[in-house]
């Protein structure tokens, strides 16, 4: 079953949800800037404002975003993966449960240890994709890349029959 994040995104009636998509226009531009530091800043600047107002899952979608910055914008893989263990890590708490950006945040975990060390990180990815594919509703766009990850996963160990 798939899950529409976008629907989610811009459908949602909370008095914030103007100024959240606002910002998240906003992060987009400065990553497609080039302004990786912007972008992470205004992404972690909405996570907490949606964590000052108790929105688990705009919050955890904010903080999914300023991850995809560090992972896919900068150079700093040790920040990355340290700040996305840490949001796969709270993603388990039920009040995330029913977010729809929760695949994601699976997928950027098992992304980030492909893109450190396929091979030293195997059990790692293998857990993350596993579990998303298993437990978590995820949307066309992330399962997509789920199957690129697991095309490459094969690959790199010579599994190409798979």
């Amino acid at each position: 079953m798939y899950v529409d994040l976008w629907q989610w995104f811009h459908e949602s009636n909370h008095p914030q949800a103007h100024t959240f998509r606002s910002l998240s226009y906003q992060g987009w531009r400065f990553m497609h800037a080039a302004q990786s530091e912007l972008a992470h800043q205004t992404f972690m600047d909405a996570h907490e404002q949606a964590k000052k107002l108790n929105l688990p899952c705009w919050e955890l979608y904010f903080e999914y975003w300023a991850c995809e910055v560090l992972i896919y914008n900068t150079v700093d893989r040790v920040k990355a993966l340290d700040q996305t263990v840490r949001l796969a890590a709270r993603a388990h708490q039920p009040q995330y449960k029913e977010c729809r950006v929760l695949g994601r945040v699976y997928f950027i975990l098992a992304d980030i240890y492909v893109a450190i060390d396929v091979y030293g990180y195997e059990d790692k990815i293998r857990e993350a994709l596993n579990t998303l594919e298993a437990d978590i509703p995820m949307d066309i766009d992330t399962h997509l890349r789920v199957m690129h990850i697991r095309a490459y996963f094969d690959y790199a160990f010579d599994r190409v029959d798979e």
